[in-house]
C-alpha cells in the first residue's frame, strides 16, 4: 500500500526500478516528487496539445513545441512517472551511425549517407550542449565509441564502414585500430584489434530523462505522471483512472480527428530482436474522407516511406520518392 507520507505516493523505486533510476530519484529535490510538479489528472482538462508518454520522445517534442508554439498548453500524460520506462534504464549509449554507412548508402546514396551520419553526430553534441545550458547533470562524456574484437571470427567485422569513410572522405569518423591501440585504451587479455569512433558519448538515462523533465515543467509544461490513456475518442469525458482523449473539435464538416492524419508506430517490431520488418503502425483520423478506419490491415513487406508517400498524395503533395520507398499504398481508402 502506499505511504501516505510518502511524497512519490507509491510510485518509490524498489527491485523492479532501474540502478540509473534509483540513483537519480535519491537526489531529486522534494519539490519535484510526482504528488508535487506532476499530480495524477483527476478531472476534465484542456490543452493546445497533449502529449502521450513522458519518456525522451515525449519530453524532447513538448520542449521543441515551447520554442515553436510560444504560449501553447502543452500537456504530457504519463502512465508511469517520467524515465520509469526505457528512457530511464538503457545501457546510456548515445552513438554515431558511421558504422552504418554502407546501409544508408544502399537506401540514400553516398551523399545523402554522409549528411544523415553528420546530422547523428550533431545529435550527440547536442544533448552535451543543451544538458551543460540547462543544468542537468547526466554524466555526459563525449569520448567516442570503442569496438573490439575478442575472437577471430569477430575480426574486421567493422572493414565494410571503415573503407566507405575513407572513400568518402570521413575516415576519421570510424576508423581502424591495431590491438596495441586498442591495448592502450583497454587491456584485456581476449582483445584483439577494433575500431574507434570519435563522436559517441554515453549519459546517465534517468537522469537525462528527469532532466528533462524538470526543464519541461519550468517551461510551463503540464505533466500529469500515473495517469494512463486508453482511447482516443471524439466527446467523451476525462475522468480518474482512465484518461480518454477527446477530439471534438468541430472542423468543416466533421471533427478535427475526421480532417486529420495522424500516424504512431515504431521503427522496431520485436524489440529484444531488434527487427525492422513487420511494423507496428496506428492510423488514426479520416484524412478528410480519404481514409477509411476502423480495420487491421496487414501489408507484407512495404517499407513505411510508402505510407509516407501515400499519406502525402492525400495532402496534394505528390514526391516521386523518400528515402527507401518503392511505391504507394494500396486499398487505404477503400
Amino acid at each position: 500500500m502506499p505511504d501516505d507520507c510518502d511524497p512519490l505516493d507509491g510510485v518509490r523505486p524498489g527491485g523492479a526500478r532501474s540502478f540509473w533510476l534509483r540513483e537519480t530519484l535519491a537526489g531529486e529535490l522534494p519539490e519535484l516528487a510526482a504528488d508535487v510538479a506532476a499530480p495524477r489528472l483527476t478531472g476534465a482538462a484542456r490543452a493546445d496539445i497533449a502529449i502521450l508518454g513522458g519518456g525522451y520522445t515525449g519530453l524532447w517534442t513538448a520542449l521543441r513545441l515551447t520554442e515553436l508554439v510560444p504560449g501553447a498548453r502543452i500537456v504530457i500524460l504519463e502512465a508511469d512517472i517520467c524515465g520509469g520506462g526505457a528512457s530511464g534504464r538503457n545501457g546510456g549509449f548515445v552513438t554515431g551511425w558511421w558504422d552504418e554507412l554502407p546501409a544508408l548508402i544502399t537506401r540514400f546514396g553516398d551523399r545523402e549517407a554522409v549528411r544523415i551520419a553528420r546530422a547523428v553526430d550533431e545529435a550527440v553534441e547536442t544533448i552535451g550542449t543543451w544538458s551543460a545550458a540547462n543544468g542537468v547533470d547526466a554524466a555526459y562524456r563525449h569520448q567516442g565509441f570503442l569496438q573490439v574484437s575478442a575472437a577471430p571470427a569477430q575480426d574486421g567485422v567493422w572493414t565494410e564502414a571503415v573503407e566507405a569513410c575513407e572513400r568518402l572522405g570521413v575516415a576519421d569518423r570510424w576508423h581502424l585500430l591495431t590491438s596495441d591501440e586498442v591495448g592502450a585504451r583497454v587491456r584485456s587479455p581476449v582483445f584483439r584489434e577494433g575500431a574507434f569512433m570519435p563522436g559517441a558519448a554515453t549519459v546517465q538515462p534517468a537522469a537525462l530523462a528527469r532532466g528533462l523533465r524538470r526543464v519541461a515543467l519550468e517551461r510551463g509544461v503540464v505533466v500529469h505522471e500515473r495517469t494512463r490513456a486508453h482511447g482516443l475518442g471524439r466527446g467523451r469525458a476525462l475522468g480518474p483512472g482512465s484518461v480518454t482523449i477527446a477530439t471534438s473539435s468541430a472542423d468543416g464538416d466533421g471533427t478535427l480527428l475526421d480532417h486529420s492524419m495522424v500516424v504512431y508506430g515504431s521503427a522496431i517490431a520485436d524489440g529484444n530482436k531488434h527487427t525492422h520488418e513487420g511494423l507496428p503502425v496506428l492510423l488514426a483520423g479520416g484524412g478528410g474522407g480519404g481514409l477509411k478506419t476502423g480495420r487491421h490491415v496487414v501489408y507484407e513487406k512495404q517499407p513505411l516511406t510508402n505510407l509516407y508517400l501515400t499519406l502525402l498524395d492525400r495532402m496534394g503533395v505528390h514526391p516521386e520518392t523518400i528515402g527507401d520507398s518503392t511505391g504507394r499504398i494500396e486499398h487505404l481508402d477503400v
